[in-house]
Formats: structure tokens, C-alpha cells, sequence
């Protein structure tokens, strides 16, 4: 298995066929095509199911290419590590970092994890403000800060994102469920329940959403207000569930009678903790911030 057999697949799933993953990558139809059919062989499996010209990926090629994607940013990630080590900020700058926080994951990064920056470079003047990822990421893209943490990439045009870590997908939900007491949740579990996601996972949520409709996994989707009474309400009273990460256990002082349960292990989804910056706006300081959230222990949990 190689970078380039991960390419092809995954531009082929994204642009429906070999023909138009040829063009997006510029190498020949017959390239993408060798290239998948050697993963198929090395994999034990077919990928894709012919029907007539055209070939379509199954079920698992879609989950598939979902985690090959992530590898494939991944790799990117490694790449701007490498690059921007030995960045030294000159002259004193501010940097404004936004960093996410809800009432459902709490603060995605404590400001302790950032001491050591601040011991190492004086000259950078680092101010952070808390808030939900959606209000992070907009704060940016109207340069009201510099860069912010938040769940899911950027995608943005103009804006530059790069993952820090990464959570494995939770759900939520009352003591009093009648799944509460699973050590983990199935997929197939949330068929036919109430589900909401939290304002946080705006990014993140519509690829869930996707890898349920394609596990055939049909759920009733509702729009709960961002704040502890409101989830609390959903999860005690309507018997609701809610999509979340790990951090909800540093909430459970406002969710006492709710328990946190992951989904089974072999589940190819998880939830991006990401920082971003507008490409422009991505000065000495900026890029010695990047680097040094991308070379420490940052998570919270």
C-alpha cells in the first residue's frame, strides 16, 4: 500500500470516477485504474462494483477512503511540522488565539498546555479568548483573531487548518436510557433515535450524518439550543441522544444523571481538534504557535 494507490482511490470515490480523479491528479485514467486494482490485490477486496462503464464503490470503500483521506492529511501535517521547524519569531508580536469551548466538550486546550511556548519566546504576546468552535473559526475568517483551535478542518478558501489531535466519537445520553448501561454503542444502535448534535461539531457532523445514511442508519435529527439546560432537558426528559467527544466527562458536574459511551472501536469516524489561520495572516509568530501546538501533549482529557 502507498501514498499514491491512496490518492487514486480517494479521488475517485470524491469525483465518482477514475476518468475525472485522472484529471484532478493530472496522470492517465489507466494510472488510477492500475493503481486502485494493485489495492484491491494487496487488500483481499473489491473496492468497487462494476455496472456497465462504470464502476461504484461499495460500503466499505467509502468508510475506507474516509480513514485513507485522514492518512493523506496526516502526511500534510508531517510535511508543515518539518517545515516549519526552527521558525523564530523577530520583532514582538500579539497573537489572538480563539479557542474552542461549549457546554458540551468544555475547552479543547487548557491555556497551561501553552506555558511553554510563551517561556520560550517572550516576544510573542499571546492573548486566547474561549468560545464555540463556529464563533473560533468566524472570529478568524473576519480577523478578529489571528488563529483559533476548533473540532474539523477548515475548509475555507484562504483559510490553512492542520489537525493536533484527534477523539474518538461519544454519545451521550440519560442514565435512565435504555442503552445506558453499554460499555460501547454499535452504529446500528442509533437506528431510530433522537439525535442532536452540539454547535461545536457543525463541522464535523454532516460527514456523520453521511457515514449513517450510508450504514442505513435512520435517526430522527433535532435542533437543540446550545446550552447545559437545553441538553440536559434533551437527554433527561426526551430520552435524546448527543453526539460529543471524550471531553464530556469534564461536564458531568452539569450532567449528573448522564453518561458518556464511545462508539465500538472499529468505527472509522473520529473528531479532528484543529488549528487554523488564515494562509495570508501566517506570519513568524503564527508559525511558531503552529508548531509548537503540533509538537506537544495538548489534549485536555
Amino acid at each position: 500500500m502507498n501514498i499514491n494507490q491512496l490518492e487514486y482511490l480517494v479521488e475517485s470515490v470524491s469525483r465518482g470516477s477514475f476518468a475525472s480523479a485522472a484529471r484532478s491528479l493530472f496522470v492517465s485514467s489507466q494510472a488510477v485504474s492500475r493503481g486502485v486494482a494493485d489495492l484491491e490485490r494487496e487488500l483481499g477486496i473489491s473496492l468497487f462494483e462494476k455496472s456497465g462503464n462504470k464502476a461504484h464503490p461499495t460500503s466499505f470503500c467509502i468508510s475506507f477512503s474516509e480513514r485513507a483521506r485522514e492518512v493523506l492529511r496526516s502526511l500534510d501535517d508531517l510535511k508543515a511540522m518539518a517545515d516549519l521547524h526552527g521558525t523564530i519569531p523577530g520583532d514582538r508580536q500579539k497573537i489572538i488565539l480563539a479557542v474552542g469551548s461549549s457546554a458540551l466538550n468544555g475547552r479543547y486546550l487548557q491555556t497551561k498546555r501553552l506555558k511553554g511556548l510563551l517561556d520560550r519566546y517572550p516576544q510573542i504576546d499571546l492573548s486566547i479568548m474561549f468560545n464555540e468552535s463556529s464563533t473560533c473559526l468566524s472570529a478568524v475568517e473576519m480577523g478578529m483573531a489571528d488563529a483559533a483551535i476548533v473540532f474539523g478542518r477548515a475548509g475555507s478558501s484562504g483559510m490553512h487548518s492542520v489537525k493536533l489531535f484527534e477523539f474518538p466519537v461519544y454519545i451521550a445520553l440519560s442514565l435512565t436510557h435504555r442503552l445506558a448501561k453499554k460499555r460501547s454503542l454499535s452504529v446500528g444502535d442509533l437506528e431510530g433515535a433522537k439525535l442532536a448534535a452540539p454547535c461545536d461539531l457543525r463541522y464535523t457532523y454532516p460527514a456523520f450524518k453521511d457515514y449513517l445514511k450510508r450504514s442505513g442508519v435512520r435517526l430522527d435529527m433535532c435542533n437543540i439550543e446550545a446550552d447545559v439546560s437545553s441538553y440536559r432537558s434533551f437527554m433527561e426528559d426526551e430520552h435524546g441522544m448527543v453526539l460529543t467527544s471524550r471531553n464530556f466527562l469534564e461536564m458531568q458536574e452539569f450532567y449528573p444523571r448522564c453518561v458518556c459511551i464511545p462508539l465500538e472501536q472499529d468505527s472509522p469516524f473520529v473528531i479532528p481538534v484543529c488549528f487554523v489561520c488564515r494562509e495570508k495572516a501566517r506570519n513568524a509568530a503564527i508559525r511558531c504557535l503552529e508548531y509548537h501546538l503540533m509538537t506537544s501533549e495538548l489534549c485536555c482529557c
